[in-house]
């Protein structure tokens, strides 16, 4: 019978720790969620992001022709495509 009782001492005493262990995981799991969202909310680094649309594209592309990928015909032909799709956007 000594193994009767060893098996009972060790199931009421895991069972001790299964409410602390998940609160505790509950709280882990919290403490990263706001962790994740409040990433980038404070003054953690230059994070700054890139415009987008047709303004954020024409300065991609001026940024382009300043480092000499594109010649000035490819850029003018690119910034037409650009302002015809903006004045498409707009109606």
């Amino acid at each position: 019978m000594p193994n009767e009782e060893v098996y009972v001492v060790m199931m009421s005493g895991s069972w001790g720790w299964w409410g602390p262990g998940v609160i505790f995981m509950i709280l882990c799991m919290g403490m990263m969620m706001w962790m994740m969202m409040s990433h980038g909310h404070g003054s953690h680094g230059s994070h700054t992001a890139e415009p987008r649309g047709p303004a954020g594209a024409e300065r991609i592309l001026a940024e382009r022709l300043a480092r000499g990928e594109i010649d000035t015909e490819e850029y003018e032909s690119r910034r037409a495509a650009l302002q015809r799709t903006r004045e498409l956007d707009q109606t």
